[in-house]
C-alpha cells in the first residue's frame, strides 16, 4: 500500500481552523503545493493559535534607491546602488490577541489567538527571480513552496511566542515572579546547607517547585472535566511564563516542513 501523502493540495485544503486563500499567478500549479495540515495544527495547539488564515496580495517589491558612492576625477558624483529604500516584506503577520478571551478571574493560559498572515506575491516573485537555486523560475512549485513554508512556521512561531510569554495577566506575572524569587531562594539556602551537596539539594527541591507551579494551574485543569472547555487547557509546567511549550514551539517550528511539493502529479 503506497504511503498517504500528508501534504494535503493548496486547492483541497478544507479544515475548520487553517484557511488557505491565496491568489498565485496563474502560471503556478498550486496542485504541486501542499501544506501539513496535521503538523501545522500540532504547532498551533502548542502555542496557544485557535484559528489561522493565510491569504495573498500585491505590496510591490523592494527599491533600490541610487547613492552616492564616490566622486569622479572632474569633481562629479558618482552613483551607485549601495543602498536600499523602502524595503518590501516577503508576508506580513497580524495577531488578534483578544479572540476567545475569557474573563480576567480565570487563567490567562485559557485564552487563545487568531493569527492572519499575508503572503507578498510581487516580492516572492522579485526573489525567485534573483536567486538561481530555482531552475524554473517563478513557475518552480519548489518555490513558492519555500516561502510559503516559511512564512507558515514563522507566523506560528511569533504568534505563539507572544501568545505563551507575553499575555500574562499583570497579577498572574506578579504573583509568579514572588514564588519563583522565594523558590530560588530556598533552592539556594537548601543547596548550601545540604551535606549530600548543593546538585544534590537542587534536584531535591525540584519536585517541590513543579507541584507549587501545578497547584496554582489546579483551577485550569478543572476545565479538562467538561467536553465544552476541554480544548481550552494549555497544560504546562510553569505559571504565568509558558517557558517549556515555548521551547517546544520554537524547536518544532525550525526543524518543521509545514509546506512543500506534492508527490501528485
Amino acid at each position: 500500500m503506497a504511503k498517504e501523502n500528508k501534504f494535503t493540495p493548496i486547492p483541497e485544503i478544507r479544515h475548520e481552523r487553517i484557511r488557505v486563500a491565496l491568489s498565485l499567478p496563474p502560471f503556478v500549479d498550486q496542485e504541486k503545493i501542499g501544506v501539513d495540515l496535521k503538523r501545522t495544527e500540532l504547532l498551533m495547539n502548542i502555542g496557544g493559535i485557535r484559528y489561522l488564515k493565510i491569504s495573498s496580495a500585491h505590496k510591490g517589491i523592494t527599491k533600490s534607491e541610487p547613492t552616492i558612492v564616490g566622486v569622479g576625477p572632474g569633481g562629479e558624483a558618482l552613483a551607485g546602488k549601495a543602498g536600499y529604500a523602502d524595503p518590501a516584506e516577503i508576508f506580513s503577520s497580524e495577531t488578534l490577541h483578544l479572540f476567545d478571551r475569557l474573563p480576567i478571574n480565570l487563567p490567562s493560559t485559557l485564552n487563545w489567538a487568531s493569527a492572519a498572515t499575508i503572503i507578498n506575491i510581487d516580492e516572492i516573485v522579485d526573489q525567485i527571480v534573483k536567486n538561481k537555486k530555482w531552475e524554473k523560475g517563478t513557475r518552480d512549485p519548489a518555490a513558492w513552496s519555500h516561502y510559503l513554508n516559511e512564512t507558515i512556521k514563522t507566523t506560528i512561531a511569533k504568534t505563539g511566542r507572544h501568545q505563551l510569554l507575553e499575555t500574562a495577566y499583570k497579577e498572574e506575572k506578579l504573583f509568579a515572579a514572588l514564588i519563583y524569587a522565594t523558590s530560588v531562594i530556598s533552592f539556594l539556602a537548601i543547596a548550601l546547607d545540604n551535606q549530600r551537596g548543593p546538585v544534590a539539594g537542587l534536584l531535591s527541591e525540584v519536585p517541590w517547585f513543579l507541584f507549587i507551579n501545578q497547584f496554582f494551574y489546579a483551577s485550569e485543569y478543572l476545565y479538562l472535566l467538561s467536553p465544552e472547555t476541554r480544548h481550552k487547557v494549555r497544560p504546562s509546567l510553569f505559571f504565568a511564563w509558558q517557558i517549556d511549550r515555548a521551547i517546544v514551539l520554537w524547536a518544532l517550528s525550525k526543524f518543521s516542513t509545514l509546506a512543500k511539493v506534492t508527490k501528485k502529479s
